[in-house]
């Protein structure tokens, strides 16, 4: 195909916006430096920021396993006291560890708490050693202490998971007559799909709601309760509650 002379003379449609990039980026030249030199420092700033969040992160962590191993020494000594082994059965023949050495863990257990609070208190690390603390204020009948760290473990885990938090916070809001507030937390755990505490929270909601003097709504729970785990050891006492 032949170009006209009109299209011959015509300046050429590339050449043209190349001279005028060019003609922009010499005269911009500064602003353009300057506009790198932000875009390099925001990368290696960020960098930066996430490899120091992540050896933070660490450090917390190490933190959390040490207290995670002596809450589990901790739990053996006080079971050994009341001459239990770890799985709650009788011990013969143990000799129980002295007040010296419980109280020893224990203070040791709560150094490492103060570390997680003062020098991670944002980290993962210390929303899940909530979990701990609020299991050791609940042995010792702390139970507005256990419901403010079990509320922090709860919100800390993914969605799938959340069940793992809101069911000991639910006993514990029940411990600590808050009978209201356990029904609702049992209520969403009833929400979660595939919760391995489905059986225990409607039990549970049944409890409440009897405690509460709604036996009218309490009745339909062991109603769904009965339909939904005809297999559970709990079906013969269900079925007694229901009986006028």
């Amino acid at each position: 195909m032949k170009l006209t002379k009109k299209e011959l003379k015509a300046p050429d449609r590339v050449w043209q916006a190349s001279r005028e990039t060019l003609d922009f980026m010499t005269k911009n030249v500064a602003v353009i430096v300057i506009l790198l030199v932000f875009i390099f420092a925001g990368t290696i700033g960020g960098v930066y920021f996430y490899q120091s969040k992540m050896r933070t992160e660490g450090k917390a962590q190490a933190h959390y396993g040490e207290a995670k191993a002596l809450f589990e020494q901790w739990k053996i000594q006080v079971g050994m006291e009341k001459g239990l082994d770890k799985a709650g059965e009788k011990t013969k023949g143990v000799s129980a560890p002295s007040k010296e050495e419980q109280k020893k863990t224990e203070a040791d257990l709560q150094k490492e708490f103060q570390i997680l609070d003062s020098d991670f208190k944002n980290s993962h690390a210390n929303q899940l050693a909530q979990m701990i603390r609020g299991q050791m204020s609940a042995f010792n009948g702390k139970w507005p202490e256990a419901v403010a760290a079990y509320e922090i473990y709860s919100k800390s885990l993914p969605s799938s998971e959340k069940a793992l938090g809101l069911y000991p916070l639910a006993q514990a809001y029940e411990q600590s007559g808050n009978l209201e507030k356990a029904l609702a937390t049992h209520d969403q755990i009833l929400k979660i799909k595939d919760s391995p505490y489905q059986e225990w929270s409607m039990l549970a909601k049944g409890r409440l709601l009897r405690s509460l003097k709604r036996n009218d709504e309490a009745k339909k729970v062991y109603e769904v309760f009965l339909e939904k785990f005809p297999n559970s050891t709990e079906v013969s006492i269900v079925r007694g509650l229901l009986i006028p």
